[in-house]
């Protein structure tokens, strides 16, 4: 779960765009640590917050699901829901390091999500989610874009 091996998704965007995706192999925790330090580098304190998020997504997958994906899945927290389907409570982590907080809100310009590789469907479904985070928004009036 929070601390074992597995194969971990590493998805940067920047304004919407995803920049890099990659499958790295390691213990989920200790690389988002290792890439928050990376990321602590690019960080301007000046203008921007320093944030990492743990949280986690329930996703549903319909009954039957493949071996494959089965394997996957005993590695992570879920439950079956009824005889149909079963819950996953995907964890992840998204580091923020380039962003605007505007009175209770952020704009967020480059974030790094890193979660459990599932396969490539979900990574999809996940840069979706990333890129999403930093679309293209523009700052209210009044606030400049540095």
């Amino acid at each position: 779960m929070w601390g074992m091996l597995m194969k971990v998704v590493y998805i940067r965007v920047e304004k919407g765009k995803v920049i890099e995706t990659s499958i790295l192999d390691g213990d989920l925790k200790d690389i988002a640590k290792k890439i928050a330090r990376e990321a602590l580098e690019e960080w301007n304190p000046s203008i921007s917050e320093f944030i990492v998020l743990r949280d986690e997504e329930e996703i549903t997958f319909k009954l039957p699901i493949s071996d494959k994906l089965m394997n996957i899945l005993r590695e992570l927290p879920f439950e079956r829901k009824n005889d149909k389907e079963i819950v996953l409570k995907y964890p992840y982590y998204t580091i923020s390091f380039d962003n605007r907080k505007i009175d209770d809100d952020y704009i967020e310009y480059k974030v790094i999500l890193i979660g459990p590789y599932i396969d490539d469907d979900f990574t999809t479904w996940l840069e979706t989610l990333a890129a999403n985070i930093t679309s293209e928004k523009s700052p209210p009036e009044g606030i400049e874009e540095l």
